[in-house]
C-alpha cells in the first residue's frame, strides 16, 4: 500500500496530547509507552516529536528525545528514537518510514550526529541503522535487545571513537531491567 495521498507529517502540538496517548495506547495495549512520552515532554528530553495526520485524525507517531554515551573521552550527546506507532488501519503505507525519516532529517538539521532505536532489524535498517555498529555502545537493554539495539550515525563517518554506555533519561526507568543502570 502507499502513504494517503492527504498525509502531512508535521511537529506535534500540545493540543492533540490526548490524541497521541490513544494512539500510542491503541497501538502498544498498555498505557506505558504513552506515559513515556509523558515524562520526555516534562523532563524537557523531547528533540523532535512529529504526527502523521491522514484524513483529519492523528495516524502515527514518533518521538526523538535525548541520551548520553558515557566514553573515555566524556559524555557525548546522542538521541534515540522512541516510541514509534502507527494506527492498524494505516499500517503498512509507509507512514512509519515517513515519519522516521522526516525525524532523522530535522535532526540532521539540528547538527545531531548519533541515533540509537530498538526495534525490529529488517525494518529500521532500511534507514541505515546497524546492529553491527552498535556492539560498541552499552544499553540497560543490550543484552536482551541483541540484533534490535541497533545505531545510525547521521554525520559521523566513524562511531568507534564514541563507543561507551549510554545512559537514557528518567523517563525510561519503568522499562529498565533490574540491576541495569540508569541516570
Amino acid at each position: 500500500m502507499t502513504e494517503p495521498a492527504d498525509l502531512i507529517v508535521r511537529e506535534e502540538h500540545i493540543a492533540e496530547r490526548s490524541s497521541v496517548v490513544r494512539l500510542l495506547c491503541d497501538a502498544f495495549g498498555k498505557i506505558d509507552d504513552a506515559q513515556l512520552t509523558e515524562d520526555l515532554h516534562r523532563d524537557g528530553d523531547v528533540l523532535v516529536g512529529l504526527v502523521a495526520e491522514a484524513d483529519g485524525d492523528i495516524v502515527g507517531y514518533v518521538l526523538f528525545s535525548r541520551v548520553v554515551i558515557d566514553t573515555l573521552q566524556g559524555p557525548v550527546p546522542a538521541v534515540t528514537l522512541a516510541p514509534l506507532a502507527v494506527a492498524e488501519a494505516y499500517r503498512r503505507r509507509g507512514i512509519g518510514a515517513a515519519l522516521v525519516e522526516q525525524g532523522l532529517g530535522r535532526l540532521a538539521a539540528k547538527g545531531e550526529d548519533i541515533v540509537f532505536v530498538i526495534g525490529h532489524p529488517s525494518y529500521y535498517r532500511r534507514f541505515g541503522f546497524s546492529s553491527e555498529d552498535a556492539k560498541a555502545f552499552r544499553c540497560p537493554w543490550s543484552k536482551e535487545a541483541g540484533e534490535a539495539h541497533m545505531v545510525l550515525a547521521l554525520k559521523s563517518r566513524s562511531l568507534a571513537d564514541k563507543a561507551g554506555n549510554v545512559t537514557y533519561s528518567r523517563g525510561f526507568e519503568r522499562f529498565i531491567p533490574a540491576g541495569e543502570a540508569s541516570r
